[in-house]
């Protein structure tokens, strides 16, 4: 004789089944936004970088917090790159300092070297 399920015992599983589709679902769009974040890291990393170059190509002299970046980037959302120097013994710190939205906060991302004469 076969005993069917009854429907108390398919509710359960079908909830079950639920649970676990609800948490893998869960899983999977958190690791959407992790990536887009990390995403959005290598872009202002590389943003930073070729700004760093700029700057690197200038005479010591025209090296100064006002500098603006040769080309524009666009690559995050409301993406802005600063530059700052302080000069001390004759050594430049230079601060390149790129910040971005993301999912409605601002997010920063800062490279900094020293020049010297």
């Amino acid at each position: 004789m076969q005993r069917a399920a009854t429907l108390i015992e398919v509710m359960v599983a079908a909830a079950i089944l639920v649970i676990a589709i609800v948490g893998l679902l869960a899983t999977f769009v958190y690791c959407l936004a992790w990536s887009e974040s990390n995403n959005n890291m290598v872009t202002a990393a590389i943003d930073g970088q070729s700004v760093m170059e700029e700057i690197k190509n200038l005479a010591y002299n025209d090296i100064t917090s006002s500098y603006i970046p040769q080309q524009e980037y666009t690559g995050l959302s409301s993406e802005i790159i600063t530059v700052n120097v302080t000069e001390e013994d004759a050594v430049k710190e230079v601060t390149v300092n790129v910040s971005w939205l993301e999912r409605g906060n601002t997010k920063n991302f800062s490279l900094i070297t020293y020049c010297t004469p």
